[in-house]
């Protein structure tokens, strides 16, 4: 059996039990004197599951320091961090470089095809307007001369790409309303410093940093880049965000050589054998006969 939480809040971590309750088919029913009890009710309830682990749903937006220098002859501390904001199906990447003082802001561009629906068009009673792929006639029907079927290379004109490969084509259908080129990024922590572990880079090892910031509460949060960056959270993100740049843009369909038409008869000179074509050697003009 399956179940969804639709009240579920993004960044809440959640437990859950569950019981299965159906109708009861003994409900009503007259049973003997031992069986009565289990008529009374009108649902049976099962037992009570054991609890599930810890379960978190994503949130909304995350935050990734890669990478952060403490303060040195060419400045003071400093990061970079990647925010991603998820929007339209897809998470958004922005990119930030702070110093002491500075809250993470950053912005993200969208895919300048990407496209909103128009509701007062909907309300009015607007449709997507999507073609639709018609069955290939291969037995019969269609384009050629043998039987009905095709000669190879040859376009049948009434087949039509279908929306699952090609971006549909879509009119005046209320899906016309430029979305924004961009979007906005903000998590309310101020970054305080940066500085290097303790022992780091001692003895060929790598250095190692971590960042502090103060989060809305006024609690001190403390960053790793080098963990940041090797998660599985931030590489999933950062792979979808990757995705998401082509959003709404034509998806391009590979083509077969073999699919394409193919020559019909001999080119001038293309397809001569070569003991009828001239010989190239280089000596203009230079013919000869025996006598």
């Amino acid at each position: 059996m399956w179940t969804h939480d639709i009240t579920a809040e993004p960044g809440a971590t959640y437990r859950y039990r569950l019981r299965v309750v159906t109708n009861n088919p003994l409900y009503g029913q007259k049973l003997i004197d031992a069986q009565k009890a289990d008529a009374d009710s009108p649902v049976s309830r099962g037992d009570w599951s054991e609890w599930t682990d810890p379960v978190t749903v994503e949130a909304k937006e995350y935050y990734f320091i890669t990478g952060a220098s403490p303060a040195d002859q060419l400045g003071g501390a400093r990061a970079s961090a990647e925010m991603y904001k998820f929007y339209y199906g897809f998470w958004r990447k922005g990119s930030a470089s702070i110093e002491p003082g500075d809250v993470l802001a950053a912005q993200a561009k969208l895919p300048e095809e990407l496209r909103l629906w128009d509701m007062e068009k909907l309300k009015a009673g607007a449709k997507p307007k999507i073609t639709q792929a018609t069955p290939d006639e291969r037995d019969g029907g269609g384009h050629g001369e043998e039987g009905g079927r095709r000669r190879r290379g040859e376009v049948n004109e009434r087949e039509q790409p279908t929306a699952n490969t090609e971006t549909p084509k879509l009119e005046d259908d209320g899906l016309s309303k430029p979305a924004a080129r961009t979007i906005d990024f903000m998590v309310n922590a101020m970054m305080l410093d940066t500085s290097a572990l303790p022992a780091s880079g001692e003895r060929g090892s790598k250095a190692r940093f971590r960042t502090f910031f103060r989060d809305q509460a006024g609690q001190i949060v403390v960053r790793y880049p080098d963990v940041d960056a090797a998660s599985d959270l931030y590489r999933r993100l950062a792979a979808n965000a990757k995705m998401g740049e082509n959003q709404g843009r034509p998806r391009v369909k590979a083509v077969n050589p073999q699919d394409l038409p193919q020559p019909t008869g001999n080119r001038p000179g293309a397809d001569e054998p070569a003991s009828r074509r001239p010989r190239d050697d280089g000596n203009d003009g230079a013919g000869g006969g025996g006598g």
